[in-house]
């Protein structure tokens, strides 16, 4: 930030804007000069005097204005600050988009990290379906074994009972019957 009362720089800035010497002393003209400069300055990253009055001459170019003076300082100081404030508040969007994508993403990863557990349930769940049907069909083959072996021993049994003398008695005495 230059000193607008004595700074050549300044001087040179003003006659190069069309500024008469007696307006000059005016405090809210010069701080619009002086924040002119400053743009200028930025924009062309760097002090170089010629660099900065080809950016304002340009910018002087793209308003289309041939005025000078005070009004041409007016018309750029109101130009230069509406497009900084809207950089500006385009950054501001841009950092709150970001935030929100920040919230979003934890979101997103309390979300995955459910979708990880309810899969892991599953999968434990899956297998204790996999291993409870194995046991069924572990137990029913058991029982079926016992079945055939239990029809087998019946089987043997009847056939052991029916080659058994029985032994009946009779009001005529005893019977023998061989079945």
């Amino acid at each position: 930030m230059i000193d607008f009362t004595y700074d050549p720089r300044f001087q040179r800035f003003s006659d190069f804007l069309g500024l008469d010497k007696y307006v000059r002393d005016d405090f809210e003209l010069s701080k619009k000069v002086v924040y002119l400069y400053d743009w200028g300055a930025k924009n062309t990253k760097g002090e170089d005097f010629v660099d900065l009055l080809k950016a304002v001459t340009k910018l002087k170019h793209t308003l289309g204005t041939t005025v000078r003076g005070k009004t041409l300082v007016n018309d750029m100081y109101h130009w230069v600050r509406l497009n900084e404030d809207g950089k500006r508040a385009k950054e501001e969007v841009r950092l709150k988009n970001l935030e929100l994508s920040v919230a979003d993403q934890e979101k997103l990863d309390t979300i995955e990290r459910g979708k990880q557990v309810v899969r892991k349930w599953s999968r434990d769940k899956t297998d204790l379906v996999r291993q409870k049907e194995q046991v069924d069909k572990q137990t029913d083959a058991e029982y079926q074994n016992i079945q055939k072996q239990k029809a087998s021993e019946n089987k043997a049994n009847k056939e052991a009972n029916l080659s058994v003398d029985v032994k009946k008695t009779d009001v005529f005495g005893p019977i023998r019957l061989k079945i």
